[in-house]
């Protein structure tokens, strides 16, 4: 769905029981395609098909934003990586971004940080329900089939694409957290940090978030920008006074 010229937030179907629609970003200027998140496994074609239905060939993407290693952000990452990469010189590869606290758990050089025995087994119970070929998208991910953060991210440091991106970390929810701030349209891409429903905001979901205390802090920091929109991955687009809303859960 375009919002304006050079953005657009994708509706992503999930392919999981239990779980809403998510929903990930596209920016687009005359030198970039930037995608911001990677869903689920085995989403990989669907993303591809979304892109296309903003004008885009997949394989023209030039950057890649995780704002946190979940599963349901990193899921496909490695996939698309590998389509959009195929038979392109060094010097044009995809270039995939995140917070460095965030690296190694999403090069799966570490266990995601909220995998307890208790949410592994039920991620087992979940793995039963999928198709064969979903069960191996998830194996993958902690096996062969990794993808490579190339460039690691800072609080405020601004990406000169679609209009400036700027980096916020908003620890809590993972301690790399971030969101990002598209100074051109004024829009919050929030990640997890808020979440949605019906139109208005919510704040950060205590059932996921690994550090309450730390996520309700940083949503202090997000009152210094002049956000009219945010987008949620759970939860899609919101405006209207923007910052009274985000001002309730802090």
């Amino acid at each position: 769905m375009k919002v304006e010229e050079g953005f657009a937030v994708l509706e992503l179907e999930p392919n999981v029981p239990n779980m809403g629609f998510i929903y990930p970003v596209l920016l687009w200027d005359e030198k970039e395609v930037v995608l911001i998140d990677a869903g689920l496994p085995g989403q990989t074609q669907s993303i591809m098909e979304l892109i296309k239905k903003e004008g885009f060939q997949p394989e023209g993407l030039t950057k890649i934003i995780i704002t946190h290693q979940d599963m349901d952000h990193i899921g496909s990452l490695a996939q698309i990586v590998k389509t959009v990469n195929n038979d392109k010189p060094e010097e044009s590869k995809i270039q995939i971004y995140s917070h460095e606290l965030e690296k190694p758990y999403i090069q799966a050089e570490r266990m995601p940080i909220k995998f307890t025995k208790e949410m592994l087994e039920k991620k087992k119970q979940e793995l039963a329900q999928l198709t064969p070929e979903q069960r191996k998208e998830y194996d993958e991910m902690f096996s062969s089939n990794k993808p490579e953060v190339t460039d690691t991210l800072n609080h405020g440091q601004v990406l000169p694409c679609g209009g400036g991106l700027k980096i916020i970390h908003t620890a809590g929810h993972t301690p790399g957290h971030i969101s990002i701030y598209l100074e051109k349209y004024r829009t919050l891409i929030a990640g997890d940090a808020l979440n949605a429903g019906d139109g208005k905001l919510a704040g950060p979901n205590p059932v996921h978030t690994y550090d309450m205390v730390q996520a309700r802090k940083s949503l202090e920091t997000l009152l210094d920008y002049d956000i009219e929109r945010v987008v949620c991955y759970h939860g899609g687009l919101v405006s209207g006074e923007i910052g009274n809303q985000i001002r309730l859960f802090i």
